[in-house]
């Protein structure tokens, strides 16, 4: 498969709106892919600032082009392909990490305090962040018209090394490669995480034009619910009009599936808005 080049600018306001300005000028092709050594207005998910000195962070955005049977599978393909890109930079050695929903990459293990915490129903300490998604889809009326549609960028953020932003520490526990023992370049991993995504969105199109898209999508859940760690393990399921707790046994598209005290639960994945590991007696 040919990629696309990975374009490097020197700064700019935020690599995912620039890529929405060259998709709706006609100038982004599928998997496009821009990263900046510097940007002034990088936005994360929820309104959050994403930030990083030149050299020390990942700041990156690929244009996903075309509409997928199921959106959300993008977000989950992201989050993947990134644990992807850090085996290829590490050389096939396996680091301590993990996903958190719904796409961060963090550090997992008893070193980043990821264990089940000593109390019922307590919420674990968070683990430290190494990487974040945001995914915005837009209709563009693009050129040729043929072309026009649901278009997506993929954004994400990296701590590949250096001290990291004063405010993003204070925000949450925060972790680099460095600090894993994994040392390479953002241009680097830049390359290895185009292919990964590249790769993995290869891979959905393929089943979806085989009209296999359900069985890939359901692979897909069982691969990310194996990377969060958290499969039969009791979490707290942070929702959008509350909380559930129980012991987490199925991630599927339709949403996922938790047990507590005998009882079978299951909650559309749009409600869904955190999982943290808990302890249940």
């Amino acid at each position: 498969m040919t990629l696309p080049p990975l374009l490097t600018l020197p700064r700019v306001d935020s690599t995912n709106s620039h890529a929405f300005r060259e998709l709706e000028a006609g100038r982004a092709g599928h998997l496009c892919a821009w990263r900046a050594e510097a940007q002034d207005a990088g936005r994360g998910r929820r309104g959050a600032k994403w930030v990083g000195a030149p050299g020390d962070t990942l700041m990156m955005s690929v244009v996903v082009r075309g509409d997928w049977p199921w959106a959300g599978a993008l977000s989950l393909v992201a989050a993947l392909a990134v644990l992807d890109a850090v085996l290829a930079v590490a050389g096939g050695e396996r680091v301590p990490l993990a996903v958190d929903w719904p796409n961060d990459v963090v550090q997992a293990g008893e070193s980043a305090n990821h264990a089940a915490p000593e109390a019922a129903n307590q919420t674990a300490p968070e683990a430290p962040k190494l990487a974040g998604i945001l995914i915005e889809g837009r209709h563009i009326a693009a050129r040729p018209a043929s072309d026009a549609g649901m278009h997506f960028v993929v954004g994400i953020g990296i701590n590949v090394c250096g001290t990291l932003d004063a405010a993003l520490r204070a925000e949450r526990p925060v972790v680099t490669l460095a600090e894993l023992g994994i040392h390479t370049t953002t241009e680097a991993l830049g390359r290895a995480l185009h292919a990964a995504l590249a790769a993995r969105v290869h891979a959905a199109e393929q089943h979806a034009a085989m009209h296999a898209f359900g069985a890939f999508a359901l692979e897909l859940c069982t691969e990310y619910l194996a990377a969060s760690g958290l499969a039969n393990r009791p979490v707290t399921v942070g929702l959008s009009d509350g909380a559930a707790n129980g012991v987490l046994r199925a991630l599927e598209p339709s949403g996922l599936t938790l047990e507590h005290a005998g009882a079978i639960r299951r909650f559309p994945l749009e409600h869904v808005q955190a999982i943290h590991r808990t302890r249940l007696y």
